[in-house]
């Protein structure tokens, strides 16, 4: 598969959300500034969705350095497939956890 693919991992790209899981609250999902960066996106920003606590989007989409560091390395990358694993969970998802038939319909 190396042969003709390249990969590309991000291990952690929420560091200081990643301690808060290590010491033992697991489903936390904000980083420094209370704010989720999976929902910093701009795909869906703003749609009203069931927000808990620890789901807040942030001001505005990309507000967040983590979530600019990955938008760059995406735009930089240009992957055909990406995969998100988040921790705290034993689940695999797919990006936006929307149906494939709805990202078009981004706004």
């Amino acid at each position: 598969m190396l042969q003709k693919f390249t990969l590309r991992i991000i291990l952690n790209a929420n560091p200081l959300g990643r301690r808060t899981v290590e010491k033992g609250d697991y489903c936390r999902r904000f980083n420094k500034n209370q704010v989720d960066i999976n929902r910093n996106w701009d795909f869906k920003f703003g749609q009203k969705i069931e927000l808990k606590e620890e789901e807040n989007p942030g001001n505005k989409p990309f507000s967040e350095d983590e979530t600019l560091h990955n938008l760059m390395s995406v735009k930089n990358f240009k992957p055909l497939v990406f995969l998100s694993i988040h921790s705290g969970l034993f689940g695999l998802f797919l990006p936006y956890a929307f149906e494939a038939k709805n990202l078009n319909k981004s706004k």
